[in-house]
């Protein structure tokens, strides 16, 4: 690991020193690249504000020390991590313009949210270069908010938009990034060039630093990182071991060469690294003959799909790399890979990983609910039920007057009665007060909560109210082997508006439902589903077909440290050992592939002093030992 941090920042530097040579305008030592010690020839213009009346007050600003966030919501108040930081940075905050600094004063602040503002350079000579590429350091954190790089090539008369940040979702923040965009279509041999960086919308801030306007790299290959690249394919970003076993992942993205040269033999590297560990898991490549400068956003993928065997419960990192073998000094190295997460659970279902998301809302008296869709893989042996259901949700200014706590929450569990990708969203089938209806589908139990104040806190709610019948009745649905289940959430509401679903926008999944009027799969762009987890637990630990005692052994017993867990099995079979506490929550799973004769060892040391559970569910049958940590 070490060795690869190394080459990374010997990599990054050749890139600054590369930069340098090929600097236009701005860039190291010119005090209106650096913003040194102000905003210097640059000017700001301040467009809208909600309030009309203090529109003038919605300006960027210089800001000294490059740490944003001067609102009442300052949670990434770090350093701009920009070569030249020290002397300043430009910066516009809308958080501190809506709230003044105090949390919850919504509209209150001297230029209320949402608001449009510019930062526009001074004329910029460009005449005699006509490839050029506008450079900057940026850190962004956004809520509802549109930042666009607008450029013209004749004074300002017109400008051309470059949208920026499209990607960044809710509390994502993007900190000291090195943006590199193409302007030569606009800016290329021209005289009167106008840089304007434009902030439009809520929430919460941008700050940039060290513009510069560049010639245009020899080598410069991206990996285009937005809402659809990369792409791999979980069913979730979150599934216990005997599920992902059972689901294959395929892997593309988006590339480009923003470069001057053709690029022989490019290669597109996906690796799996256990993050923890960072122990090497996977890795598989493509190999391009030629890659021209005119390709600007091309889809490659790896063509065999990789299926995660063996894993044990943690988080893993997929780097997607594109190398270019004929010279290692990339314009910008940062942007040639791009890194993604999922998680190997003991019990649990989740869409996302990080829980970041934004908002989706719908008016009152237009029933809709939100679901996902969560797939038991044929090994999952054990007889499991939900525990809880676990769900998110938000406001906005307009819904603030009809709290949160006291609304109530349904949630309806189904059963797929057709493989996954055979669902059929396109004829619309009719809710009624219970369930909602489809062909494709059986109704298997629904819940009811209501949000209290504890809730209404929380960043994750967690339900555990019992699961009902159709009648009313308490049951306890256990969820079968290679069967996929839908768990459906709505929030009744009294008001004018409801209160919102928060959507994770950090996993590539399309096996999530919205129901509203009629069946919708997936949402309007390919990184959204709800936060909707579903926490499993042990049916039963009654052992209907034990083995005999010889077959499992759990010692020593009790312990405060280790456990071991050893098998003696008559013949081979498939296993699975599982360890609870006495409520039947499972702490560690774990699948074993034919085997007769095995011992795992476990640190418990963490574990709190109290009665466990040690379970192993063969072929044959299935034991359950008790043991004590002290």
């Amino acid at each position: 690991m070490k060795l690869r941090i190394t080459l990374s920042l010997l990599t990054a530097l050749c890139a600054v020193l590369s930069l340098q040579s090929q600097v236009i305008w701005g860039g190291p030592g010119d005090p209106n690249g650096e913003f040194a010690g102000g905003l210097n020839d640059w000017t700001t213009v301040a467009i809208a504000s909600l309030n009309p009346d203090s529109v003038e007050n919605a300006v960027w600003i210089w800001d000294e020390d490059a740490i944003p966030n001067r609102g009442a919501y300052g949670v990434n108040a770090t350093i701009l991590e920009s070569p030249s930081a020290a002397n300043g940075a430009a910066y516009f905050d809308s958080d501190f313009y809506d709230n003044g600094g105090t949390q919850g004063a919504f509209g209150e602040g001297p230029a209320p949210s949402p608001q449009t503002s510019e930062l526009i350079s001074p004329l910029i000579d460009l005449s005699g270069e006509q490839d050029v590429v506008l450079t900057f350091y940026q850190k962004f954190r956004n809520f509802s908010a549109e930042t666009v790089i607008n450029v013209s090539g004749d004074g300002g008369a017109t400008f051309t938009p470059f949208p920026i940040n499209s990607d960044v979702a809710l509390n994502a923040t993007s900190t000291g990034t090195f943006q590199a965009i193409n302007i030569s279509e606009v800016a290329g041999g021209q005289s009167e060039v106008v840089i304007k960086f434009t902030w439009s919308g809520d929430y919460y801030y941008w700050i940039v630093d060290d513009v510069a306007i560049t010639r245009l790299p020899n080598n410069d290959l991206t990996i285009i990182d937005d809402e659809t690249s990369p792409f791999y394919t979980p069913h979730s970003a979150v599934q216990p071991v005997c599920a992902i076993e059972n689901d294959p992942f395929f892997f593309s993205t988006s590339a480009s060469n923003s470069g001057a040269d053709t690029i022989f033999n490019m290669t597109y590297k996906v690796s799996i690294y256990n993050n923890d560990t960072e122990d090497f898991i996977f890795s598989d490549s493509v190999v391009y003959d030629v890659w021209a400068p005119t390709i600007s956003d091309s889809t490659i993928f790896i063509e065999d799909n990789w299926t995660p065997e063996g894993l044990v419960p943690g988080i893993y990192r997929i780097e997607h790399e594109l190398i270019n073998p004929n010279n290692s000094a990339d314009f910008n190295p940062a942007d040639n890979v791009a890194i993604q997460f999922f998680e190997v659970s003991s019990t649990t279902f989740a869409k996302e990983f990080s829980g970041n998301g934004r908002f989706g809302t719908w008016n009152d008296g237009e029933f809709y609910a939100v679901g996902a869709f969560y797939q038991l893989g044929p090994d999952c042996a054990e007889n499991y039920t939900i525990s809880s259901v676990d769900y998110a949700v938000g406001q906005v200014g307009a819904d603030t007057l009809s709290p949160l706590v006291g609304r109530p929450v349904q949630f309806w569990l189904w059963k797929l009665t057709v493989p996954l990708d055979s669902f059929d969203t396109s004829t619309n089938y009719e809710e009624d007060i219970i369930n909602i209806s489809h062909p494709s589908m059986e109704f298997v139990a629904f819940s009811l909560d209501e949000i209290d104040e504890e809730d209404a806190a929380a960043n994750i709610i967690v339900s555990d109210e019992p699961f009902l019948s159709i009648d009313g009745d308490i049951i306890n649905p256990q969820l079968e082997p290679g069967e996929t289940y839908g768990i459906f959430a709505h929030w009744g509401t009294d008001g004018s508006t409801s209160p919102l679903h928060l959507f994770v926008s950090d996993v590539n999944t399309t096996t999530d439902l919205f129901y509203s009027g009629g069946w919708f799969g997936g949402f309007s762009d390919t990184k959204s589903a709800p936060i909707l987890r579903l926490q499993l637990e042990l049916e039963s630990s009654v052992d209907d077909i034990p083995l005999s005692a010889e077959a499992f052994k759990v010692y020593p017993n009790p312990t405060s440290d280790l456990i071991n867990l050893e098998l003696n099995l008559e013949t081979n079979s498939d296993a699975t050992i599982t360890i609870a506490d006495v409520t039947g929550r499972v702490i560690s799973y774990q699948n074993l592939s034919k085997v007769q004769s095995e011992t795992l060892s476990i640190n418990v040391s963490n574990y709190v002093s109290g009665t466990y559970l040690a379970r192993v569910a063969t072929d044959i049958g299935t034991k359950t030992i008790k043991f004590v940590v002290q």
